[in-house]
């Protein structure tokens, strides 16, 4: 049996309800997700990471202690995909500013390694 079967007989709703358990913090992680990367340019992204953080790990603690509620599993499956839309956006994010190269940067990079290309030719 499918894990979402289980789900379904354990929580006693249908398979759809029980695949919403993944679809909806998919959802919710990718508008997470859009608004922490606008959220990140006015308050920065060390806040963000911290709140990410917590809020993940605070949907997961709450769900491993929930037992036949369904809309409290619903509700902690919310939070964590909070969180991780903000990380995921947040990690994108980081990642080009480290490798960052401005035009001019670039077009200097360029004429130096071809400089270099027709100095070894000769």
């Amino acid at each position: 049996m499918p894990t979402n079967g289980v789900i379904a007989t354990q929580f006693n709703v249908s398979y759809t309800a029980a695949a919403a358990l993944t679809g909806v913090p998919f959802i919710i992680g990718a508008f997470a997700g859009l608004g922490s990367s606008i959220l990140s340019g006015v308050i920065g992204k060390r806040m963000l990471y911290v709140l990410s953080g917590v809020l993940a790990l605070a949907g997961g603690m709450w769900t491993m202690h929930i037992e036949r509620n369904y809309g409290w599993i619903m509700t902690s499956r919310c939070v964590q995909g909070l969180g991780w839309g903000i990380v995921d956006s947040l990690v994108c994010a980081s990642i080009r500013d480290l490798y960052f190269v401005s035009s001019i940067e670039g077009i200097l990079y360029l004429k130096y390694s071809q400089y270099h290309r027709n100095m070894s030719d000769n």
